[in-house]
């Protein structure tokens, strides 16, 4: 059990760091060997600005499933609600549509980033466009998420669709499973990363001929990467669009944390994690902010930290350092 455990925790110290490495997050083209892969990834990933807006412009049924509910005798305040939940259920059912599809493209792009042959860092070096792929994955996932956080209606037109689509002999109308399937999905907190943490999950089982810590390496040298990214000077300058890749590269960070903290067995939080974690809050703290700020970095940094105390795993775990929790509730 002990050697299990060192082979699970950083016993370097943390020597062999990837925050100094600069990955060009930006512009990097996909070699030969990565194109397939890489041209799958931004067909799949051309999808996610449109979700998104549907998402964000989601106005939800409250007004017209109340009015239906008040007055169930009303046959036409129940098809006016009716109307609207259907066509804000495509909208969910699209996004859901898609979840399915990122499960096999992460997938895919582990299975790429991840091998015996290369360290982490080599891999992710050597593999610049598809690493840029994976982390616009997570970059997606965090800002679903926030956003289903902010709309509790979309459970509650969930659940009123499930109630009365047997009435409605619409074409096109979900089935039971359809729907059943949905609600749980859009029940969870953090649905997406639910599915990413439960995809890289799969992917850890289904290759254990792969070194015990591979995966895990690979999820530490991606938050290392974009925290160097944003607070080492020097890799920060050599941005061009720092005005989005820095906020990509901080949602990346904390995507990549939440995630390690449910796929490995330890949690991201327990001393000798693979992930400097302590170096990633720091990174977020408002006594921490960089002279080179972005508009909206401070409060994306604010609402990064909630992810991080709110969405983990094993930040009250009693093995978590007192240090590490006071530096997240400060």
């Amino acid at each position: 059990m002990g050697n299990l455990i060192r082979l699970l925790t950083r016993s370097d110290g943390g020597a062999d760091r990837s925050s100094d490495v600069f990955i060009d997050m930006e512009f990097a083209e996909p070699t030969e060997a990565e194109q397939a892969h890489y041209a799958s990834a931004v067909a799949v990933l051309a999808r996610t600005d449109e979700i998104m807006r549907s998402m964000r412009e989601y106005p939800g049924a409250a007004n017209e499933i109340r009015n239906a509910l008040t007055d169930p005798n009303n046959e036409e305040l129940q098809e006016r609600a009716w109307a609207s939940v259907q066509d804000l259920v495509r909208r969910l059912q699209e996004a859901y549509s898609f979840g399915q599809e990122l499960e096999t493209l992460i997938s895919s792009l582990l299975e790429s980033l991840c091998s015996a042959e290369k360290t982490a860092k080599e891999h992710l070096e050597q593999q610049q466009a598809l690493f840029t792929q994976f982390a616009l994955i997570i970059d997606f996932v965090i800002k679903f998420d926030e956003v289903k956080m902010k709309t509790p209606t979309m459970t509650n037109d969930l659940s009123y669709y499930k109630r009365v689509h047997r009435r409605h002999k619409t074409e096109g109308a979900l089935s039971d499973e359809e729907v059943s399937k949905m609600s749980i999905f859009y029940a969870q907190h953090t649905p997406m990363m639910r599915l990413l943490t439960e995809c890289t999950g799969a992917f850890m089982s289904a290759h254990k001929n792969l070194p015990v810590n591979t995966t895990s390496e690979c999820l530490a040298a991606i938050a290392d990467i974009c925290r160097g990214l944003v607070a080492n000077p020097d890799l920060r300058h050599r941005l061009k669009k720092p005005e989005e890749t820095v906020p990509l590269c901080l949602r990346v960070m904390v995507g990549v944390c939440v995630l390690y903290d449910y796929v490995h067995p330890l949690g991201v939080f327990a001393r000798g994690s693979l992930v400097d974690i302590r170096a990633c809050i720091r990174v977020l703290r408002p006594d921490q902010h960089h002279q080179a700020q972005q508009p909206g970095e401070k409060q994306l940094c604010e609402a990064l930290l909630n992810v991080l105390k709110y969405s983990t795993r094993t930040l009250n775990n009693p093995s978590t350092p007192k240090s590490l929790q006071a530096l997240l509730s400060d």
